[in-house]
């Protein structure tokens, strides 16, 4: 399944699962780490990917940035300073 997949799939959970944090967050880091990328032993996500998976699945870039943290993927190519 492609990215425009796996979104369209958060998408639906996003808006059709119960409202527990857990059960919600999960597609979230799902489809973020679908995104990612390994780089020297470690996962990284471009800024331009995780604004793309904020619009199209509607989650907020704090969320984004706090999956991230939590599942120790780094921002890479950050312009604007959203994920420090």
């Amino acid at each position: 399944m492609g990215v425009g997949g796996l979104i369209s799939w958060a998408r639906y959970v996003l808006l059709n699962i119960t409202k527990e944090g857990v059960q919600m967050q999960q597609p979230l880091v799902d489809l973020i780490k679908q995104a990612s990328v390994e780089r020297d032993g470690r996962l990284v996500l471009a800024c331009a990917a995780a604004f793309r998976i904020s619009a199209e699945s509607g989650a907020a870039l704090s969320e984004i940035g706090r999956a991230c943290n939590e599942e120790r993927i780094k921002i890479i190519g950050c312009q604007l300073g959203c994920f420090q």
